[in-house]
C-alpha cells in the first residue's frame, strides 16, 4: 500500500491514492483496526494529505479512548502548539507523567520559540515528578537538557547535565552525557580546556561517533579553527544526516572560512534533509539569520 500510494502521488494521481489509502481502513473502524489505522494516518501526513491525515489520527485516538498522544504529536508537527500542549495537558495523571514529560518535550521542540511561560512552568513540573518517580531513567535527563538548551534555557541545561555525572552511570551513559555538555558549551562559543576535555573524554567511552565529531567540530569553530571544524564535520557527514543540522553546521563552518559558494551547497543540502529552522534552538536559529545577512552582503 505504501510504494504503490507514493508511485500515485508522482503520478499526480493524489485523488486515486487518497482512495487506496482511505479503502485500506474499514469503516467504520473496529478496536482491531487501530494498527492499520494508524499506517494510514502516518502515511497519509508523510504524503502531506494534512486534512486526511488528521481524521485518522482523531479517529484512532478516539478508538483507542485517547489513551495514546499520537493527536498531539500529529497537532505539534503541524505547528499548532498550543492545541498540542493543551490535548497533553487533559490527559496528563500522576500514573502516566513519564509519558506525558515525553510528549510536552516533543511538542516544545517543534517550535521552540511560540512555547510560553506557563506551558514550559507545567512541562517542567510533570518532568521534576517524572524525575522523581524514576530517578535513574538518563532519558530524562538528556532529554529535558535538550529541550532546555532548545529553549534557550542554556544555563538550567549545563547544570542539569553537570548533574548528572554525578550519578552512577554506564559508559555509553557517561559519554553520552559528557558530550551533550561539552556540545552545549562549545555552540554558545566555549573555548576553554575544559570543554575539550569534555568531548575526548566521551570519544574514549563511545568510540568515534557522529555526534561527538559534530561537538569537537563546534569546539574548533569557536576557537576559529576553521578548516579543522570542516574536516570534523565532513566525518561526521560520512554517517549520514537524517535532520541536516551536519550540514547546517558545515555551512558556518564554511562561512568561517569566507567560502560563499560552499556554505550556498551545505545549506542546500541540508534543505533537502528534515532541516526545519524552527526546530533549531533559540540561539541557532539567530546564527541562521545572522548565515543569511552574511550571504546577502
Amino acid at each position: 500500500m505504501r510504494l504503490r500510494a507514493r508511485e500515485l502521488v508522482q503520478l499526480d494521481a493524489k485523488q486515486e491514492a487518497l482512495q487506496r489509502i482511505d479503502s485500506w481502513v474499514p469503516e467504520p473502524p473496529q478496536p482491531s483496526d487501530a494498527g492499520r489505522l494508524l499506517q494510514a494516518a502516518r502515511l497519509l501526513e508523510e504524503l502531506k494529505f494534512f486534512p486526511a491525515a488528521e481524521e485518522k489520527f482523531t479517529a484512532f485516538d478516539k478508538l483507542t479512548s485517547g489513551k495514546t498522544l499520537v493527536l498531539a504529536g500529529f497537532q505539534a508537527r503541524q505547528g499548532r502548539i498550543n492545541e498540542a500542549f493543551q490535548l497533553v495537558a487533559d490527559r496528563a495523571t500522576n500514573d502516566n507523567v513519564k509519558s506525558i514529560s515525553g510528549a510536552a518535550m516533543f511538542v516544545m521542540s517543534q517550535l521552540p520559540a511560540k512555547v510560553t511561560d506557563v506551558q514550559f512552568q507545567q512541562a517542567e513540573n510533570w518532568v521534576q515528578l517524572a524525575m522523581a518517580q524514576d530517578p535513574a531513567d538518563l532519558s530524562l535527563t538528556l532529554n529535558w537538557s535538550s529541550t532546555l538548551e532548545l529553549l534557550g534555557k542554556t544555563q538550567l541545561a549545563e547544570k542539569i547535565l553537570s548533574d548528572a555525572l554525578n550519578a552512577n552511570l554506564t559508559r555509553q551513559q557517561r559519554g553520552a552525557v559528557l558530550n551533550n555538555l561539552a556540545y552545549l558549551r562549545a555552540v554558545h562559543g566555549a573555548t576553554d580546556i575544559d570543554t575539550q576535555r569534555l568531548v575526548d573524554e566521551a570519544e574514549k567511552l563511545v568510540g568515534p561517533h557522529p555526534m561527538i565529531m559534530d561537538s569537537r567540530a563546534m569546539i574548533h569553530l569557536a576557537q576559529s579553527q576553521c578548516s579543522l571544524a570542516v574536516d570534523q564535520l565532513k566525518e561526521a557527514l560520512s554517517f549520514g544526516d537524517e535532520s541536516g543540522i551536519y550540514h547546517f553546521h558545515l555551512a558556518l563552518a564554511y562561512q568561517c572560512t569566507s567560502d560563499r559558494s560552499a556554505v550556498f551547497q551545505a545549506l542546500e543540502d541540508a534543505e533537502r534533509m528534515e532541516f526545519s529552522v524552527p526546530k533549531l534552538s533559540v540561539y541557532e536559529q539567530q546564527r541562521y539569520r545572522e548565515l543569511q545577512s552574511w550571504l546577502t552582503r
